[in-house]
């Protein structure tokens, strides 16, 4: 059984979501939720925070770097509010790369890095044949 994942930006809602397993980064450690998790409200970690949706079947798993925010369990729908969200498997390496060396501003480096770091960390699944 799946449960809805809904991650929204001040800039956009991100298309929802079905998954089987959720791995947050909140301030305090991992969180990982799962369908009829009880009530639950995180604070996302600025530096740190990211969010891995794992689905069965063909998709496997979609990572998404996240700038902060929180995210509330409750009835089966899990909301992830942060002020950005990337999809990891969505960017183009070489590219955010070359923006993070050429920033001028620490907090975009940082941002960018990160989004490189998570994109390390849970790259996009290759597909099965």
């Amino acid at each position: 059984m799946t449960f809805k994942v809904h991650i929204i930006t001040p800039e956009k809602a991100l298309p929802e979501l079905d998954a089987d397993h959720v791995t947050i980064v909140a301030v305090d450690g991992q969180v990982g939720i799962r369908t009829d998790h009880a009530p639950l409200v995180a604070l996302i970690a600025e530096k740190d925070g990211y969010a891995m949706i794992k689905t069965f079947g063909k998709e496997g798993y979609r990572a998404f770097a996240l700038k902060g925010g929180v995210a509330q369990m409750l009835n089966n729908q899990l909301k992830i509010l942060s002020p950005r969200a990337v999809d990891v498997h969505q960017l183009d390496t070489a590219a955010t790369s070359k923006k993070a060396e050429a920033a001028k501003d620490d907090g975009e480096r940082a941002w960018l890095q990160h989004q490189l770091a998570v994109a390390a960390i849970w790259p996009a699944p290759t597909a099965h044949v």
